[in-house]
């Protein structure tokens, strides 16, 4: 007998209403459009790498979408943190007067 499939994870419905719960999540760390769209690019992407892996384990649409979610959310905020690391180590080779002119008013604008 076949593994079922729980092929409702990966409908329209099911993807677009996981976007919205994720996007209400995240939204604060991104400044534009375009970087909203990176981060559903990926989402879309995670999404089938995430459902090609669980879709042959017995376990219901409920629990599907709440462990995708938990793992969508733990490697955004791995990438925002890798980039934020980035951001302040590169800062730190500029002279100071630059940094406070220039990246810090930026930054603020991402933190708050």
């Amino acid at each position: 007998m076949a593994t079922p499939v729980n092929i409702d994870f990966i409908t329209t419905e099911n993807i677009e209403m996981l976007w919205e719960i994720i996007l209400d999540d995240i939204k604060d760390n991104f400044r534009t459009k375009e970087q909203i769209a990176h981060a559903r690019n990926f989402y879309i992407n995670q999404a089938r790498v995430f459902f090609e892996r669980e879709k042959s384990i017995n376990q219901n649409l409920i629990q599907m979408n709440k462990n995708f979610i938990t793992e969508i959310l733990l490697k955004y905020t791995s990438v925002l943190q890798h980039t934020s690391a980035v951001f302040r180590v590169s800062i730190f080779r500029l002279p100071p007067d630059m940094i406070i002119t220039t990246f810090l008013p930026a930054r603020r604008s991402l933190i708050l």
